[in-house]
């Protein structure tokens, strides 16, 4: 059996039949192969692809919003440097596969490596506590959270409630969220994300990218902005995303100036009953790192791998050791992190 691999804009896998008709298995694989085709796409291709996008976020076993055309796109505009593009998968004509990537530095690796990274886009991210039960809010957090816990969360309801009207908010009318997410993007960059110079608003390619992406999304219903409100103005704020039947809890910010009370664990609760009783979705992801903070709450976890491979045809030395030195160099980072903590619970901070 021969194969030919093109590029010209499309990566595809010809599979002739073999000459010997006589060996029906091997036709027949050789007829669905040449059924299959991989298409290198970008541009006004990449993003044209969003409503068989949807279709096939309806189908997959996994679906990753931050894997969506149109994000790709707004991505590669608001990070040129980035080379962005995708691999758009086709069987019999259906879109069954898109992987977006980007030519890049290596992420969490100190190495200097250029890399095919995905998701391709800063801010894009799929990582370990889920949302996924039949329960129903109370049952589920009283699995989840002890008694004194939960406790504490009534108690602290209530002291912001003396300071004004409490209110539950969630938007999901796209101008309305394009609205939201500037209150966010201003509440994020007065927190400490602002002063250390990461959150959004301090990037211009990032407010660029997460305002695009946030339109593109909300245009589509797959966008809503949970907030916690005192008097109308925005305490805490969740920005979630949702791709078929998952859900993604992307970011969240809260009033500082208010922190005795936990406004971000108290939206937190909110979301989670109100995710819990939506029929629409099957599992939430939370886009956390870790489940160090309030999310390790939810009790379901996502096995996450980062994978490295290396794209060439033989075995390589070299990026055998780039492999061991990253391995070694994750698990260094690991256990400080975990001395860190280990301090700061230690002398109370």
């Amino acid at each position: 059996m021969s194969q030919e691999l093109a590029w010209n804009g499309v990566h595809a896998l010809v599979a002739p039949a073999p000459a010997d008709a006589r060996d029906a298995a091997a036709a027949s694989a050789a007829t669905h192969a040449a059924a299959v085709s991989v298409e290198y796409v970008t541009g006004a291709r990449l993003a044209a692809l969003a409503e068989d996008w949807s279709d096939l976020a309806r189908r997959a076993d996994a679906a990753n919003v931050f894997m969506h055309p149109s994000l790709l796109s707004e991505a590669a505009s608001a990070y040129p440097e980035r080379e962005i593009g995708a691999l758009a998968g086709f069987a019999n004509g259906r879109l069954a596969g898109l992987w977006g990537f980007a030519h890049t530095g290596a992420h969490q690796s100190p190495l200097p490596l250029t890399v095919l990274a995905a998701p391709p886009a800063p801010n894009a991210r799929a990582q370990r506590p889920k949302l996924s039960s039949d329960l129903d809010p109370k049952a589920y957090f009283e699995q989840a959270m002890s008694a004194s816990s939960r406790k504490k969360l009534r108690q602290h309801r209530r002291r912001l409630g003396e300071k004004g009207v409490l209110a539950s908010v969630v938007v999901t009318e796209p101008h309305a969220v394009g609205r939201a997410f500037e209150d966010f993007l201003s509440l994020e960059a007065a927190g400490w994300k602002g002063r250390q110079g990461t959150a959004l608003a301090n990037n211009a390619a990032d407010a660029q990218y997460t305002r695009a992406m946030i339109a593109a999304l909300a245009a589509q219903g797959d966008a809503e902005v949970h907030s916690l409100t005192l008097d109308g103005r925005p305490v805490s704020m969740q920005m979630l995303l949702r791709a078929g039947r998952t859900a993604f809890t992307w970011k969240t910010c809260y009033d500082e100036s208010l922190h005795d009370v936990s406004p971000g664990t108290l939206l937190f609760e909110d979301y989670t009953a109100h995710l819990l009783a939506d029929e629409r979705v099957d599992a939430v992801d939370s886009c956390s790192f870790d489940d160090s903070g309030y999310m390790g709450s939810w009790q379901e976890r996502s096995e996450i791998a980062t994978l490295w491979f290396d794209a060439r045809p033989r075995r390589s030395m070299t990026f055998l050791v780039f492999a061991q030195m990253q391995s070694t160099w994750l698990a260094l980072r690991a256990r400080a992190k975990t001395l860190y903590r280990k301090h700061l619970r230690k002398t109370g901070r």
